[in-house]
């Protein structure tokens, strides 16, 4: 699970299903990595405030602003168990989907999974699935903390997460239900919109990469 803003990498799990309770894990192992980081113990306290404007254009409110969690298609992310996260009456997540057969629309995972698989993975010899999630969490440390990113001005991951909040995200605006629209002008820190993917740089019985491919499920 990737921060869109700063690209840091809140979470990657490595599994032999990719089930709804699978993609949950994840979840909330990113979730618990966002609270730590920013020394919070509950997610909503980094939310930013938006304005709620009717069809005429006119403010009638306020609301927290969601924190947009966006996912392809997979089944995973469909199941019940996985959309549970985001019930409840003020939950900390508000999920969107990728439009079908649209992978560009969640380029930041993919980029990624690219770079985890030909600057990482197919490098050598990976011989069953805990070397490989051991492989993941390595090359997950190198990453955030390590490897410059020049669309970063050559800061790293985590240095840009947690200096996010010198910088302003120009205003977005976002569809709500019926007629409602947002009008939101997030802080980085504080509005993250965060894609998930799923690692599928398996294993074979031979315990060799799988030949390289499209990263997200």
């Amino acid at each position: 699970m990737i921060d869109y803003v700063t690209k840091y990498c809140l979470a990657a799990t490595v599994t032999t299903t990719c089930r709804g309770v699978d993609a949950l894990r994840c979840l909330d192992l990113a979730v618990a990595e966002a609270q730590r980081l920013l020394n919070l113990t509950d997610l909503r306290a980094d939310r930013g405030v938006m304005d709620i404007i009717d069809a005429a254009g006119v403010i009638i409110g306020q609301a927290p602003a969601p924190i947009a969690l966006v996912s392809d298609n997979g089944s995973c992310y469909r199941a019940s168990t996985f959309r549970a996260a985001f019930d409840g009456d003020d939950p900390v997540l508000r999920h969107v989907r990728t439009r079908v057969r649209s992978p560009q629309t969640n380029g930041v995972i993919e980029r990624f999974f690219e770079t985890l698989k030909y600057e990482h993975l197919y490098r050598a010899p990976i011989d069953d699935g805990d070397a490989l999630a051991m492989e993941v969490a390595r090359f997950r440390q190198i990453y955030n903390t390590i490897r410059p990113h020049q669309a970063l001005g050559d800061q790293t991951p985590r240095h840009a997460y947690l200096h996010a909040e010198a910088n302003q995200s120009p205003a977005h605006t976002h569809e709500l239900p019926e007629t409602q629209h947002v009008n939101a002008e997030p802080n980085p820190a504080k509005f993250l919109t965060q894609h998930i993917g799923w690692v599928d740089a398996g294993v074979t019985s031979g315990g060799r990469p799988r030949t390289p491919g499209r990263g997200a499920a």
